[in-house]
């Protein structure tokens, strides 16, 4: 080999001389040799006033400078322990090849960083698509907050500039308070696995804030005004939306079930249609007997039954088909839906922002005056009580108004 003469190392803070948006820069190992230079981030940024220049560290002024200055000195070790073992291999050892030192540190240890921890545990985790979607937002977040994030620099000042720079991009603070949520359980891994000590917890001393959200539903009167609702036949896609949200309210299903229905989820009786489904967020098996919901007049079917009753007809000549049971009631999406909801409510005149859920949120409000709350929750499919509990205060509110309406005298 080529021989070549030894790399030098020197650290460099703000080569660029151009802050980030929270005024840090970042400090940099400049490795050296024969004329040609190179540059490896440390992944540390810090503010110009904790940079001392003339002994190429960090000030003792820095909360975190002891162990800032013992990972920048790690590295640098790392990085020249890499070079002589290169060096007594071959006899020399290029500045070009220097960046293969990353790849000798033995990386089946602990991960250096919180951030390589969440990214590894998310990736391993089971959980359903759509949650592992809403964690990654929160990890998304907290690297456009900070970048690398170390296990020591998480603390109750970290947590709250975290809450700070949340609320500067406008985000509702109930949004805010679901990112800390997501944040905090893998903080709580991360102390489980001993990477955090438990007394070091930022949450201990960090309480998020929240406000009850507005939960919107539709009263019996504004239900009937839906109910009565038409459409020419140029209109027939607002029907099979009316069909979807007038469903969801008379069974309470959400929307990833209610618009993946398929005609093998109907088995008629004599007493009616049952409807039973796996439930896509839950995974459970719900059984309804939809001869039982929203009942009229006696030997009439139900309201749920006269919609389905209406789209069996329409599958009369598939029913003995091979595979028929697999064909779908609906094809729409939930941004589809939602937004063609706004026609409906403005041909009805309500006054609120329709979507899937204010039709599942009408099912309980509404049942909640009609069974007892441990079947309430078995409808709605919730995994704890208190979800529950939020549908029966609605109902006692909603019967508190309407006899405050009465006029005694």
């Amino acid at each position: 080999m080529t021989n070549f003469s030894k790399i030098r190392y020197s650290l460099v803070f703000n080569r660029k001389d151009q802050l980030t948006t929270f005024g840090k820069a970042l400090i940099q190992i400049k490795a050296y040799q024969d004329k040609k230079s190179r540059y490896f981030t440390t992944d540390i940024y810090i503010e110009p006033k904790y940079w001392d220049s003339r002994n190429k560290k960090i000030r003792h002024s820095h909360p975190n400078q002891f162990i800032y200055n013992q990972r920048i000195i790690q590295q640098m070790q790392e990085m020249e322990s890499f070079e002589i073992l290169m060096i007594n291999r071959y006899g020399g050892f290029p500045l070009d090849r220097i960046h293969e030192y990353d790849n000798s540190v033995n990386q089946a240890s602990n991960p250096t960083s919180f951030t390589q921890f969440f990214e590894e545990e998310l990736a391993a985790h089971s959980m359903k698509p759509s949650s592992r979607k809403m964690y990654n937002l929160t990890l998304n977040k907290l690297i456009d907050y900070k970048g690398k994030v170390f296990f020591e620099e998480l603390n109750y000042q970290f947590i709250l500039g975290f809450d700070r720079f949340l609320r500067k991009q406008n985000l509702d603070i109930n949004s805010i308070n679901k990112h800390h949520s997501r944040l905090k359980t893998f903080i709580k891994q991360a102390i489980s696995k001993d990477l955090i000590k438990l007394d070091a917890d930022p949450y201990k001393k960090f309480k998020p804030s929240s406000k009850e959200p507005e939960r919107v539903f539709i009263s019996l009167e504004e239900l009937n005004r839906i109910e009565a609702l038409s459409f020419s036949k140029e209109e027939e896609h607002l029907q099979q939306i009316k069909d979807i949200f007038l469903l969801a309210t008379y069974t309470g299903l959400r929307f990833s079930d209610v618009s993946t229905l398929k005609l093998g989820d109907i088995a008629r009786s004599p007493k009616g249609l049952t409807l039973a489904i796996r439930a896509k967020k839950t995974e459970k098996t719900l059984i309804l007997p939809l001869y039982t919901l929203f009942k009229q007049a006696e030997g009439l079917p139900s309201k749920p039954e006269i919609i389905f009753n209406c789209y069996l007809e329409k599958f009369e000549p598939f029913l003995k088909s091979m595979g028929s049971e697999e064909l779908p009631f609906f094809r729409i999406t939930n941004q589809y839906f939602n937004r063609s909801l706004k026609l409906i409510a403005e041909r009805t005149e309500i006054k609120k922002r329709l979507t899937s859920h204010v039709a599942r949120r009408t099912f309980a409000t509404i049942m909640a005056t009609k069974v007892k709350a441990p079947i309430l929750q078995r409808l709605l499919q919730h995994s704890r009580p208190d979800m529950t509990n939020i549908y029966i205060q609605l109902s006692n509110h909603l019967v508190e108004e309407e006899l405050d309406k009465i006029i005694w005298i």
